[in-house]
């Protein structure tokens, strides 16, 4: 690609989230008047005074936006990378992060922790609960790959890791059906936990920005170390092997960093789908294969495609909250279809 060319889409990318950022910031169920929180900002430092609607403004920046906002974008940054990994790994462009059973892991330990009362104890739990179930499902993951460990193909093996996280979807999934349903009695209980699982961003606070954000940076100094081992391995398992590319141990590795980045993003804001899908496809098409700069790209369009929806979410029905995830999935299954009712080329993008 030109260099220009590239050089445009990093601005492009760049100026676009802060739009939606910002945009985030200032609407919503009501839309913050900038006298308000620029009288709120200088009461804050404590040089004015200050009115009953600019205090409330800034505290509904402050404590309600500015966190849901950084929930959102970090989130669909670490969502975002770990669909770029799930696919170099794979060598599969339609492949995604949630193929190992990670999120719904953690689904049905938020699960298990709304029926054991924990969420109302204290709410710090159902995120620590839900990232916990999300890293056992990783491991178990893990587990899978050493136990299907082959010297000679890499292939056989990483099929054998897609089918056992298809399985394991569906028997947590359906683990999880049965614990909602088992809290129906409880309007109160059944509602919060449906709330979280769908997946959404609302009540969203800092620590939750700091879970989101933690696991992120991990994950983005993990995923660029494997970038160029992954371009290799994208060449062919034989040319990998001959340029001394440990597949087994670059899988695992993989496998372990899409684990800790979905295992963050489900704690922080529930199930988001298809985000980890068609980022990568997006940023893929604009810069090309290159998984140090997809890793980059992905991040930064990731984080804009869930603060928007999370926005298009508050604003087309309000003062009414949709669930975010209701967007991801109206876009992501669009995308989908589209992707697959596309002529053939002979290959892969």
């Amino acid at each position: 690609m030109m260099p220009h060319r590239k050089q445009s889409v990093w601005i492009i990318s760049i100026v676009t989230l802060a739009v939606v950022v910002v945009a985030s910031l200032i609407f919503g169920g009501s839309v913050l008047n900038w006298d308000d929180l620029t009288l709120g900002f200088t009461n804050h430092l404590g040089g004015a005074a200050t009115t009953e609607s600019a205090s409330m403004a800034w505290t509904i920046l402050t404590e309600l936006r500015i966190p849901r906002a950084l929930t959102a974008a970090l989130v669909g940054s670490a969502l975002a990378v770990a669909g770029v990994l799930a696919q170099g790994l794979f060598r599969e462009n339609l492949a995604s992060p949630t193929v190992l059973g990670t999120e719904a892991g953690g689904s049905i330990a938020a699960a298990i922790a709304f029926m054991l009362g924990w969420a109302h104890e204290n709410p710090l739990l159902l995120p620590l609960a839900a990232f916990a179930g999300a890293i056992a499902t990783t491991l178990m993951a893990l587990g899978i790959a050493k136990r299907s460990q082959s010297q000679d193909s890499i292939t056989s093996s990483t099929t054998h890791i897609m089918l056992s996280g298809f399985a394991i979807n569906a028997l947590l999934g359906a683990g999880t059906s049965y614990l909602i349903t088992m809290t129906l009695e409880e309007p109160g209980r059944s509602g919060r936990a449906l709330s979280f699982l769908i997946g959404g961003l609302a009540a969203k606070g800092y620590e939750h920005v700091i879970i989101a954000g933690v696991t992120l940076s991990m994950g983005l100094i993990a995923g660029l170390k494997v970038a160029a081992a992954l371009d290799v391995l994208g060449l062919g398992e034989d040319t990998a092997q001959s340029l001394s590319i440990d597949l087994q141990r670059l899988r695992r590795h993989t496998i372990a960093v899409i684990g800790i980045l979905v295992a963050g993003a489900v704690a922080a804001a529930g199930a988001l789908p298809f985000v980890g899908l068609i980022v990568p496809h997006i940023a893929r098409r604009l810069i090309g294969a290159s998984h140090r700069g997809l890793v980059a790209l992905a991040a930064v369009q990731g984080a804009t495609l869930v603060v928007a929806a999370d926005l298009a979410a508050r604003w087309l029905r309000a003062p009414i909250e949709l669930p975010a995830s209701i967007l991801t999935s109206a876009l992501g299954a669009t995308f989908f279809l589209l992707l697959l009712a596309r002529p053939s080329k002979g290959g892969s993008e």
